[in-house]
């Protein structure tokens, strides 16, 4: 086991990367005396007894990061008191009895910081930012490039006065109180955060009121494993999520009230495991999604109430696993999806009503699977999607109706009377403008245009005709694209042709 440096004392520069980390027995760093320059990162991190960083005077320089982290008996940062140039972020957390950081190096870069600064989760003296920028005679405003630690009440309570006049966050934000947070209510003077907003393991918290001037956020907001979360009210000014929006395992959170202004989220949309969700009500205006949208695990979820404005999702449409949910029609305003459409595991869902005005072509792959009560899949976009599939199809082990992809295309050919051997009919191209057909005898004849649901969307010929060929010209442009049938009716029976409108 490594206890000292011993054998480095010819150590001057290092071109890359110093890391001294996991060294059990390692009491200080005597034998580096004479290295002088780093040009990448210097990390101390994990080396349980690592009491004194003596013997690294000498450095003056370190190209990238300075990280020192988690070493439980360091008490003090003297030992790096030379160092006049730090090129990267500046971490200091988790090092239990470290209250001693402000020597001039760390003022210094505190002063003026060319990188992220991340101090946290020390012994007092060195908590967070302001208060060593405080020890070293400092007052800080925002920090240019973050980031924000939450993790006692305190740190809420507090923002205001550590942070005079600084709304704009850059960075990362993380509140994780465990039972240390009660309310957000002192951070109301936040009004954006340029990087990400993470509200993790909150146990104590039941809303997000004190957020209530936060504008946007223009990477991800996560709000995840907070088991006594009632409400998101709070978030009534947010109008703009610049990356993914989770909301994952908050198991009594009731609704969405407050997200009424939020119409764009740029990334993933996923909400998951909330058990006491049992609709989206309050996020009534939201119109597109960038990434994927995805609904999973939520027990008592009944409807997609609060989705009703939801034109386009860029990714895929997931929908699984939601034991209560018996309605989908909210979504009928959707138009567009950009990858795998995926119904699967909704015990109680008997019908796709709502996916109706889906695009075809936007489908990527089509999953329909394990819903036991799910009988009625032929809506418009499936039975559009099956006439002219752009990728997988996989229907299976739900109700009968909707049990094989074979029954979902019988299913959406409710109407259309069966293909008969006798008569002929031809259509040219396809899709159509001509349509011909061959008669053997003088017969009345009727000629239909059927859509995929059995509706007559053109009677095209009705009229006695004599033996021959006869052609039909018109045209099919105001007719939407999808699955159509031409059914010729005549005294040698009834012949039917299926064609695509692209």
């Amino acid at each position: 086991m490594l206890s000292s440096l011993a054998g480095l004392e010819g150590l001057i520069s290092v071109g890359g990367d110093v890391k001294i980390n996991s060294s059990y027995n390692l009491v200080g760093l005597t034998g580096l005396e004479v290295l002088t320059s780093i040009d990448g990162d210097l990390v101390i991190g994990s080396n349980d007894v690592l009491n004194s960083l003596m013997g690294i005077e000498g450095l003056t320089s370190i190209g990238g990061d300075l990280i020192i982290n988690g070493n439980d008996a360091l008490i003090s940062l003297t030992g790096l008191d030379n160092i006049g140039s730090i090129g990267g972020k500046l971490k200091i957390s988790n090092n239990s009895n470290l209250s001693h950081c402000d020597i001039v190096p760390i003022c210094e870069y505190l002063s003026n910081p060319p990188g992220e600064v991340l101090i946290y989760s020390n012994a007092i003296g060195c908590e967070n930012p302001p208060q060593v920028a405080s020890n070293c005679g400092i007052q800080l405003a925002c920090l240019p490039f973050g980031s924000y630690y939450f993790l006692k009440q305190s740190d809420i309570d507090s923002f205001d006065s550590l942070y005079p006049g600084c709304s704009d966050l850059n960075g990362l934000v993380l509140i994780e109180g465990f039972d240390e947070i009660t309310n957000l209510l002192g951070l109301q003077s936040i009004t954006s955060i340029s990087g990400s907003l993470l509200i993790f393991s909150n146990d104590s918290l039941i809303d997000l009121s004190g957020l209530n001037n936060l504008k946007s956020i223009s990477q991800d907001f996560r709000v995840e494993f907070n088991p006594f979360l009632q409400t998101l009210s709070g978030l009534q000014s947010l109008d703009t999520i610049g990356g993914l929006f989770s909301i994952d395992s908050n198991p009594r959170l009731l609704h969405f009230k407050d997200l009424n202004i939020l119409r764009h989220i740029s990334g993933d949309f996923t909400i998951i495991f909330n058990d006491s969700l049992e609709d989206l009500n309050g996020i009534t205006n939201l119109s597109s999604i960038g990434g994927n949208l995805g609904i999973g695990s939520n027990d008592g979820v009944l409807s997609l109430g609060g989705v009703e404005a939801l034109n386009t999702i860029g990714g895929d449409l997931y929908i699984g696993s939601n034991s209560q949910l018996s309605d989908i029609s909210q979504l009928i305003n959707l138009s567009t999806i950009g990858g795998h459409l995926i119904i699967m595991g909704n015990d109680l869902l008997s019908s796709l009503s709502g996916l109706d005005n889906i695009s075809p072509n936007s489908i990527n792959n089509l999953l329909i699977r394990g819903n036991d009560n799910l009988i009625s899949c032929e809506v418009q976009s499936i039975c559009d999607y099956l006439s002219s599939p752009t990728g997988s199809i996989d229907i299976d082990d739900n109700a009968p109706g909707c049990n094989s992809q074979q029954e979902v295309e019988d299913a959406c050919m409710v109407g259309v009377p069966e293909i008969t051997e006798e008569g002929k009919i031809f259509v040219y191209p396809n899709p159509f403008t001509t349509i011909e057909y061959k008669l053997t005898e003088p017969t009345h004849i009727q000629l239909s245009i059927y859509n995929h649901l059995g509706e007559v969307v053109k009677e095209a010929v009705s009229a006695y005709q004599l033996p021959g060929v006869h052609t039909y010209e018109w045209s099919a442009e105001r007719l939407s694209e999808g699955m159509y049938f031409v059914v010729l009716r005549s005294g040698d029976g009834v012949s039917v042709v299926k064609v695509i409108k692209q």
